[in-house]
């Protein structure tokens, strides 16, 4: 027995879904420019005490994280977006390599006298 969907519902697998415009406030776009066709980017916004970087990180690792915050994001105290996963599990990780290495002591900011051993190519 075959299903009918009425065209246009968003249930349908066989309507084409619209590209979504991007989020003009958080890309930091005057709205009043896009309208005129005259689109101008500023630097986007990192929240105070946040740093934004670039990483490597396996494209299979970054989709599983992001199906991940998709499925458990709505839940209380988990993350809520791939940002916060991120900074959540590379919180948790430098505390296991703190209390594995280094005597459950923060690690010394770089620039202290710390011994480095020469770096293996």
């Amino acid at each position: 027995m075959g299903v009918t969907r009425e065209p246009g519902l968003a249930s349908n697998p066989l309507e084409r879904r619209k590209r979504r415009l991007p989020n003009l406030v958080e890309q930091c776009v005057d709205v009043a420019q896009v309208a005129l066709g005259e689109e101008k980017m500023t630097t986007k916004r990192v929240s105070a005490g946040k740093k934004q970087v670039s990483v490597s990180i396996e494209t299979a690792r970054v989709e599983h994280g992001k199906d991940a915050v998709a499925a458990i994001g709505h839940i209380a105290g988990a993350p809520g977006s791939w940002s916060a996963l991120v900074d959540e599990a590379v919180a948790h990780y430098l505390a296991v390599l703190e209390r594995r290495y280094n005597n459950c002591e923060p690690f010394p900011p770089r620039n202290a006298d710390v011994v480095q051993s020469p770096r293996v190519n």
